[in-house]
């Protein structure tokens, strides 16, 4: 992608494309994502991430956070998403979310060619002394520990209390010490819908 003066990153694909659907009869949500791993650069600097491609397909009139949401129905406490790369040229992506009403989602992809699908989920929210940015997320999924390890400058500021606040930060497994060359997780948390699911 190119525009002359402001842009101009290339790259590929680094692992299958994942999509996710939360059905409602009034509310309704597909989710299609694809991950990439882009370099060149921005505004005259070089520059080296992952780009995230993501669609959102809803009912007529409908809008993220705004109208025909099904994520408000399930009340949703929060949504990841994430890519890891490694030296060697491995790379994993993948997206949790979590709600109330048994609602979650966790699908991952892998360079190598694995997609996995979560049947059990679980997480805990630790919040921030101000009760609105957290500290990190735990997740069980499918008996494996994940933990969301938020960057302590990764904030979204400047939109006012927003309801979902956005943070950047590191996604993986708790046993995985291997250290990423480059990572990237964007997500959200809403502190009105709690830390953890009703028992």
């Amino acid at each position: 992608y190119s525009e002359d003066g402001v842009i101009d990153m290339s790259g590929g694909l680094v692992a299958s494309p994942l999509q996710w659907y939360l059905p409602g009869r009034d509310a309704s949500l597909m989710y299609l994502s694809q991950t990439w791993l882009v370099d060149g650069e921005v505004t005259g600097k070089p520059a080296r991430g992952f780009l995230f491609w993501e669609e959102a397909w809803m009912y007529p009139g409908g809008r993220l956070y705004m109208e025909k949401d099904p994520l408000h129905d399930a009340e949703y406490l929060t949504w990841y998403s994430w890519a890891n790369h490694w030296e060697d040229g491995s790379c994993e992506i993948g997206h949790f979310l979590f709600g109330q009403n048994d609602f979650h989602v966790a699908v991952t992809a892998d360079s190598a060619g694995a997609i996995t699908s979560a049947s059990v989920m679980d997480i805990s929210v630790t919040r921030a002394e101000d009760g609105y940015w957290h500290d990190g997320i735990a997740y069980a999924i499918d008996g494996v520990d994940w933990v969301c390890e938020p960057d302590p400058e990764g904030h979204m500021r400047g939109l006012g209390q927003m309801p979902n606040p956005q943070q950047e930060g590191r996604i993986h497994r708790v046993d995985d010490t291997r250290q990423p060359d480059l990572y990237m997780a964007w997500g959200e948390t809403v502190p009105a819908a709690g830390n953890s699911r009703r028992r």
